[in-house]
This record gives structure tokens, sequence and C-alpha cells, in this order.
């Protein structure tokens, strides 16, 4: 099921999170809850948050939003590469690639 909440205070977020993580039973102890996040650093807050208010933080997945969607991608469409192209190591190689290119090309418009 996908809620979302929405509020300007991250501490009434993470109280209606903990409230339905704590009052909804799920039907499989082995299935991960998923909460989309926008930095690790905000994971950890999460966990922290989560175990302080109901006594444990377990089986918790915080995908970034763009992992979460290559992972939909992934299964509802068959030929979707495992590793998304836009991802951090290989958008890094491809810009090393392109770089002598750009270089070359900046030259010759100063000349």
């Amino acid at each position: 099921m996908l809620n979302v909440f929405q509020s300007n205070r991250l501490e009434a977020l993470v109280t209606i999170l903990s409230k339905q993580m704590s009052d909804n039973a799920v039907d499989s102890v082995l299935t991960p809850d998923t909460i989309l996040v926008q930095s690790p650093g905000m994971a950890q807050w999460l966990k922290l948050e989560i175990a302080k208010s109901n006594g444990i933080a377990a089986n918790l997945a915080f995908p970034l939003p763009s992992s979460f969607i290559w992972r939909l991608y992934q299964k509802t469409m068959p030929d979707i590469p495992e590793q998304s192209p836009f991802n951090k190591d290989r958008m890094t190689w491809i810009l090393f690639k392109l770089l002598p290119q750009f270089l070359t090309h900046k030259q010759n418009l100063t000349l």
C-alpha cells in the first residue's frame, strides 16, 4: 500500500510513520517495509527515530527515489538492464570519456 503524508516538520512525519508501522501488522515478517528517502543520512535518522518510538526498527528498506523507480521498471518491463545507465558509477565513466572532446572543443573556441 502506498501512503503519502506531507508536512514541513520532520518530527510530525516520523511520528505518523511510527504509528502507522506499529498499528498495521504486516502480512509477512520476511517482507521489508519500504520507505523512500532523499539521502542515506535521512535513512539513518529515520531508523533511530522509529526505534525510539517503537522500541525496534528492523527489516526496513530505505531506497532513494531513483533506485526505487528503476526497480519498478525492472519488475514491470522485461528488457530493463540490472543497473541504470544514469547511476553515479556509470555516469562518471561516460563523462570521463567525453571530457577530452569537450576540452578540445573549448580550446578551439578560445583560439
